[in-house]
């Protein structure tokens, strides 16, 4: 089997299958974003087979297990990956296989002005002090074309990790719900304490949780993240609601429309 990926737009080539004596040939050339995809799967797939073979090992021979005591080499269990890939299409979703996570990392700059010369406007030229900040490019470090950065995170197949000029996490896009590393950082570095009304619990004993709920289309970004401690996070759930207006200043509103005293920022 052999995929062939590239960053620059190129016609698709394939897939070829053809089957030569014993042996079954699969060969096919697309973009990075697909192709990223489709090794992310496969790996995922192949894991599942590693640990089938590690668990039919462990119950023969107990702890003396390792890799010389695997049934299949590492090539054959890719290969059977592969194959229960496409038995699992042939079978309808009815045995749903692991999901795919792909990052693709961009940059504010270059997502921004992709965006702009997408949408019909002449964007300005790249500055050439920010040629060193620009990143398009998956977790493997393949390039992508930035317009495929922009199909991607219209769409949600891939999973978008915005930066800014010093590589600090922006946004993670819709794949992710739970607010973690730089993105919750910024978050808690955003205020000092629960930002409820009244309410003094600190921020080390406080919840990030999304202002906009996720069940609602709510984005994991700082701009959409608020510190609440876990007694009024949980009074969301029962018609209260939060905002913060572009001056950074926090409102709070009962479940009838009435708004508690809103919260200052910080």
């Amino acid at each position: 089997m052999r995929i062939t990926t590239t960053s620059a737009p190129t016609r698709t080539v394939g897939p070829h299958a053809s089957i030569v004596g014993r042996r079954f040939y699969l060969d096919a050339a697309g973009d990075v974003s697909a192709g990223s995809a489709m090794t992310e799967i496969l790996d995922r797939f192949t894991d599942v087979e590693l640990h089938a073979d590690w668990a039919q090992a462990k119950a023969s021979f107990g702890d003396d297990v390792g890799p010389a005591r695997l049934e299949r080499t590492p090539s054959q269990r890719r290969f059977d990956a592969l194959k229960a890939i496409f038995f699992t299409a042939a079978g309808a979703g009815s045995h749903p296989g692991p999901q795919p996570l792909v990052n693709v990392t961009v940059d504010a700059l270059t997502l921004t002005r992709e965006l702009r010369r997408l949408s019909g406007e002449a964007p300005a030229a790249p500055d050439p002090a920010t040629v060193l900040q620009r990143r398009c490019e998956t977790a493997g470090g393949h390039l992508v074309d930035a317009r495929y950065a922009v199909v991607a995170a219209l769409l949600g197949q891939v999973r978008r990790v915005l930066v800014d000029s010093s590589g600090r996490v922006l946004d993670l896009g819709r794949r992710r719900r739970i607010f973690t590393g730089a993105v919750r950082e910024a978050v808690q570095l955003a205020g000092s304490r629960c930002l409820w009304p009244g309410c003094h619990v600190p921020t080390r004993q406080s919840q990030v949780d999304h202002v906009r709920p996720w069940a609602g289309e709510g984005a994991t970004t700082v701009e959409n993240g608020g510190l609440l401690c876990g007694r009024h996070n949980r009074f969301k759930s029962h018609g209260f609601r939060t905002w913060r207006d572009p001056a950074g200043v926090w409102h709070t509103y009962r479940p009838d429309g009435t708004e508690i005293a809103a919260r200052p920022p910080p």
